[in-house]
């Protein structure tokens, strides 16, 4: 039980320590007595949230000033995500209410002291150590935080696109949207477009099959309006290696766009977002997802399980997940979130699903305009489907609404 236990406790201190701006609401709720095999931890990292300085930076510090600083380093290197902390806080409320109920019935036989009312009494207080906050007071602080919230403006990222916008009110925050299409439909380059209308916001870029360059070229092409093949060719005027230099380094100084182009499982990629705490994240692509610490039999079960992490992260990081992902080669009609390949909960747990469709691609007749686009808003939480038809500019990478249409069309 002990190894357990230990390991059990420095998983939690590690997930406080790294993870102090989205974990601080707990640090009330626990108490040294929480903390057996690793006794003072916990107080100092109390003495941090009661300062109203809980950061890793201000624990590290505090760690290293009591000679500790190895040991909260090793503790926030053996919680490699946020994603850990709530099975094992979890558990270590278990444990801790097994010991101290079978401590208690020991004091009461050695005192000879054992009654119905007192034995009653020991589990009803290992059962309030075992859950922590009651699920009333649970509930009570979810009705204020909502009244809190309520008729102040959402915290939303647009899409950059209005009659998207309008039609989804944007991307709430906390939400995963799952963006499927066929290879070479342009969805990398329509994820680009809704990162370069985030103004205010980071962006997170996780590309999975394409490297780094490639992406700042797709974007810096639709950004300034520089042919893509000039991109291809690496081949450019003086003015425009300005304009190019101007436009990556104008990324570097706002720090809104990450582009990571070496991260493939999932925890990696929860440990980035919980480092840099962007508004918007972006994965191209979901089925290129793997994991490090489980193995999969089937390819479905693996995307599931990444789909639910997904799920969890965006509410853990308050962020909005964007999920690019492939569909089924096989049909020339448009597809649909049934398409998505290895698809199982992509349709369950998106709050959005978008399908693009571009009629040219299955079909190269010459009488389709290779530009024409069909946006499908095949579900949508909280509101609206329908179909929003775009132009796909290829030379700049850039799509673009067609018409003001207010209305969704229906297929």
């Amino acid at each position: 039980m002990n190894n357990e236990r230990e390991v059990l406790e420095r998983t939690v201190l590690g997930c406080l320590a790294g993870y102090s701006d989205a974990l601080k609401e707990y640090v009330p709720q626990l108490s040294e007595d929480d903390f057996s095999i690793c006794p003072g931890a916990f107080k100092l990292m109390r003495e941090c949230y009661d300062g109203g300085n809980f950061s890793m930076a201000t624990i590290l510090a505090k760690f290293a000033g009591q000679g500790k600083m190895s040991f909260i380093r090793d503790c926030i290197a053996e919680a490699p995500t946020v994603l850990e902390f709530q099975p094992a806080l979890k558990r270590l409320r278990e444990v801790s209410a097994a010991e101290h109920l079978e401590q208690g019935v020991t004091d009461l036989l050695t005192q000879r002291n054992l009654s119905p009312q007192s034995l009653r009494q020991l589990l009803e207080d290992a059962q309030s150590r075992a859950v922590g906050q009651s699920d009333e007071e649970t509930c009570m602080k979810n009705v204020d935080k909502y009244l809190e919230e309520l008729g102040k403006p959402r915290d939303i990222v647009k899409t950059g696109f209005p009659i998207v916008d309008k039609t989804l009110s944007g991307l709430r925050k906390k939400t995963v949207c799952y963006i499927g299409a066929r290879p070479s439909t342009g969805k990398t380059s329509f994820a680009i477009n809704i990162a370069q209308a985030q103004k205010e916001k980071r962006v997170l870029f996780f590309s999975l099959e394409m490297t780094a360059a490639m992406i700042y070229e797709r974007y810096t092409s639709a950004l300034v309006k520089l042919p893509y093949e000039r991109f291809t060719e690496n081949s450019f005027s003086e003015d425009e290696m300005k304009v190019i230099r101007a436009v990556l380094e104008g990324i570097k100084h706002d720090k809104r766009l990450f582009v990571i182009d070496d991260m493939f499982s999932i925890e990696a990629i929860e440990s980035a977002v919980m480092n840099l705490r962007p508004d918007m994240v972006v994965i191209d692509y979901i089925q290129l997802v793997t994991s490090s610490t489980r193995r999969f039999n089937f390819d479905r079960d693996r995307v599931n399980y990444v789909s639910k992490e997904l799920k969890k992260l965006a509410k853990i990081a308050n962020c909005a997940v964007i999920g690019l992902a492939q569909v089924k080669r096989e049909g020339a009609d448009a597809p649909r979130m049934s398409d998505l390949k290895e698809c199982g909960a992509l349709e369950e747990d998106g709050d959005y699903v978008l399908m693009m469709h571009r009629p040219y691609v299955k079909d190269k007749d010459e009488s389709i305009d290779p530009a024409e686009t069909h946006i499908l808003i095949d579900k949508n939480k909280f509101g609206k489907n329908g179909l929003v038809r775009m132009h796909f500019d290829v030379q700049f990478q850039r799509f673009s609404e067609k018409g003001d249409r207010s209305v969704n069309e229906k297929l």
